[in-house]
């Protein structure tokens, strides 16, 4: 019965390890799925849970040393009534040795003394086996003493480990509340980007607009330039002309004044009949002399004319290339606003990207926030665990001691005990002597 009483023990303190064992594999398996989920996975980390892992496993070697102790202090509150059974058999054996005084003769009290010594022997071995196993317990609460030592150290450095988990989570959190404001500006930015980007590529498609149209007008009025040259050369021409004209009118003009001056002289030889043919030549003369004045003051003029014509023609000439270099400064000007559209729209496509990205990446951040207070939990939860791990071992530290103060108590009076059995024992095989002597 007691045999399988402490197997049901030894079965479910097994059970409880096992469970523990399994809980903190689960507990640092998560743990890793999760950091490597929040892509912090690295050495540390890994550490950090190994740690957790560790203190997990401490846990259980706690829980099944617990049990071990409670079972030790039933044990040996079983030894110590054993012990009291022991000692009321020596009170039996003193009651004998009194009885033995009055014994009606030596038979009875020879008889007497060899009970009292078989019984003495017995009480003598189980004093022996108590004195080993109280021994034996003692080394083994050394051994425990030392355990339980090296338990609180190890549990204290895993409150460190722990601790520097937390730290590097709220590390971890802090970066990202900075990222957080940062997606926050970076989005902002993105927006005005994306506003000002369209209202840039408004103005500048006016602006494409504006320089097409004006390169049409200075076509328009490239032609018109070239015409109007055209017929200023077609007039300087017609000048030319003229001036041809003029030259033959003043050759007339010359002739005709040459004739006058032969008719005067003619009409001075006719004498009388020659005075109404020098009227005629006077008139003749005088109409040539105009005629030649005229053509003088027509020949100048159509010289300056010439002079005009000539030099509206470099003028033209010079404001169709001035136009010409206009135009062509226009259209590279165009060219660099056709460039600058095509920025602006491949500007605004990023800042379009750049704010869904940012989108994106709020949410990316929103789930790792998420994450990282599960995280933070998880660590404390753990904390707190370890903090209660830590207290208990004091306690079971405690218990201990005083366990090993009780087992040293009870070696001690083992030892007496085994001392005045010894004597006893002595006192009965002379008394058995001096019976058979008798």
């Amino acid at each position: 019965m007691k045999n399988s009483k402490k197997s049901m023990i030894l079965l479910w303190i097994g059970s409880t390890f096992a469970i523990i064992l399994i809980q903190a594999v689960f507990n640092y398996l998560r743990g890793m799925a999760m950091l490597k989920d929040l892509g912090y996975f690295n050495a540390e980390s890994g550490i950090g849970l190994r740690n957790i892992t560790v203190s997990s496993l401490l846990l259980s070697i706690l829980v099944a040393i617990i049990f071990y102790v409670c079972f030790m202090i039933i044990s040996n509150k079983k030894n110590n009534k054993s012990i009291n059974k022991e000692n009321e058999e020596e009170k039996l054996q003193v009651q004998k040795i009194s009885d033995i005084s009055k014994a009606k003769n030596n038979d009875e009290a020879l008889e007497i003394c060899r009970e009292l010594n078989s019984s003495t022997e017995e009480v003598s071995v189980s004093i022996s086996e108590l004195s080993n196993f109280t021994e034996s317990q003692a080394v083994s609460i050394e051994q425990l003493s030392a355990s339980m030592e090296e338990m609180s150290s190890g549990i204290e450095q895993t409150a460190e480990n722990i601790q520097q988990a937390s730290d590097f989570v709220s590390t971890i959190h802090a970066t990202i509340s900075v990222l957080t404001d940062s997606i926050a500006e970076v989005a902002e930015a993105a927006e005005v980007l994306t506003k000002e980007s369209g209202n840039a590529r408004v103005a500048v498609s006016d602006g494409n607009e504006i320089i097409t149209n004006a390169i049409s007008e200075m076509n328009n009025v490239s032609t018109r330039i070239r015409d109007l040259a055209d017929s200023i050369v077609v007039l300087g021409k017609s000048a030319e002309e003229i001036g041809k004209i003029i030259e033959v009118i003043k050759n007339i003009a010359n002739q005709t004044n040459m004739l006058s001056l032969n008719a005067s002289i003619e009409a001075a030889r006719a004498g009388e009949y020659g005075r109404g043919f020098a009227v005629v030549a006077r008139s003749i003369k005088e109409l040539s002399d105009r005629s030649k004045d005229a053509t003088t003051s027509i020949a100048d003029i159509i010289r300056k004319i010439q002079l005009d014509i000539k030099e509206a023609v470099d003028k033209s000439n010079k404001g169709l290339e001035e136009l010409e270099t206009g135009m062509s400064l226009v259209k590279a000007s165009g060219d660099s606003i056709s460039k600058i559209l095509s920025v602006v729209d491949k500007t605004n496509q990023y800042a379009v990207s750049v704010t869904e990205s940012t989108r994106l990446q709020d949410e990316s951040r929103r789930e790792v926030m998420e994450s990282v207070d599960e995280l933070t939990s998880v660590v404390q939860e753990i904390s707190a665990t370890t903090m209660e791990e830590s207290a208990s071992i004091q306690q079971i530290a405690s218990g201990v001691e005083e366990v090993k103060g009780c087992i040293e108590e009870l070696a001690a009076g083992t030892e007496e005990i085994t001392t005045v059995t010894s004597a006893i024992s002595g006192r009965w095989k002379e008394l058995m002597v001096l019976l058979d002597e008798k």
